[in-house]
């Protein structure tokens, strides 16, 4: 009797076909899951946050006739934390942490913020640029470990694929908006790649506006692989 087996060369050759399709397959697997997160909870984002805006203009009124700030609080992070918890705070559900930024100079060259970490492992951070609007920085994929050490962002994170920035001008419309919906979609394209390339710098709105425009989607033509 002949005990049949399989040979070590015919092992390895096995092992290797299924590294090699593994190799070609999971990376598409993790940029498809990743680019899924980002979808939900970007929009999960904006619409909390709108939502959160009406909720507070119950209390607060109009909030063209809330308190942007003066010169004086340019990207203050004391401002930005005292305008959260006064206007925005009450009515964002799931808030584990929250923290000043670091730097908080009240000077034009200052760039303290406020930051905001919720459950689901999304945040956002706010600077005040008095009197005009207040930036909204969305990041869909936060990690609690650098906002609690007070690291805005790592330096391998980008616009448009790790965060992005969106704005509310109080005297035009009381909701966070991208400021880039009458671009038309080749310019958004071109900007939300030069955003990421760090050729200009829009935060990401760009980019933000293409996902909004596709139905909370990243489109297929996306500029950015994830």
């Amino acid at each position: 009797m002949k005990n049949k087996a399989f040979t070590l060369a015919e092992v390895l050759i096995t092992l290797g076909i299924i590294g090699i399709v593994a190799a070609l397959t999971i990376p598409n697997i993790i940029a498809g899951y990743r680019k899924k997160v980002v979808e939900t909870r970007l929009a999960k984002l904006y619409s909390s946050i709108n939502q959160a805006i009406k909720m507070s203009e119950i209390k607060n009124g109009d909030c063209k006739y809330w308190e942007w700030g003066d010169i004086n609080n340019h990207r203050d992070s004391v401002f930005m934390e005292q305008w959260w918890k006064k206007y925005m705070n009450d009515y964002m559900p799931f808030i584990i942490y929250a923290k000043r930024d670091s730097t908080e100079s009240t000077s034009i060259s200052g760039n303290g913020g406020y930051k905001v970490f919720f459950k689901d492992g999304s945040a956002v951070r706010i600077e005040a640029i008095p009197g005009t609007y207040i930036w909204f920085i969305l990041y869909p994929e936060a990690k609690l470990s650098d906002f609690s050490k007070g690291i805005l962002q790592n330096t391998n994170e980008k616009p448009g694929k790790n965060y992005f920035g969106f704005f509310i001008f109080p005297q035009r419309k009381c909701q966070i908006i991208t400021n880039y919906e009458k671009k038309d979609r080749s310019e958004l394209l071109t900007q939300c790649l030069s955003d990421y390339q760090g050729t200009t710098s829009s935060i990401g709105s760009p980019c933000a506006e293409l996902i909004m425009q596709n139905g909370w989607k990243i489109p297929d033509d996306y500029p950015i692989r994830f």
